[in-house]
């Protein structure tokens, strides 16, 4: 924490998150997070060259999305539901 102009500023998390972050957040391993990635189950930023970020909230919105589409299905899904 630090001030600015007499205001306590609080530090904000990063808003993207690393694979590693990502498969902790959903208690899988980081080949699964690339892997929904690669298959076009969870959107990506590529911040450079080969290295990969996540929006949490986008992560969220399209697992749910995924969660509900394969309810529909007689197959189960992998994706696991968030801790």
């Amino acid at each position: 924490m630090g001030k600015v102009g007499g205001v306590m500023r609080i530090p904000t998390p990063p808003r993207h998150l690393t694979p590693r972050q990502v498969a902790e957040r959903y208690a899988v391993t980081v080949p699964t997070v690339l892997g929904w990635m690669r298959s076009g189950i969870i959107p990506a930023k590529v911040a450079i060259g080969r290295i990969y970020r996540f929006d949490p909230v986008e992560v969220d919105r399209a697992l749910a999305s995924h969660r509900l589409a394969g309810a529909s299905t007689t197959t189960e899904t992998s994706t696991p539901s968030k801790p």
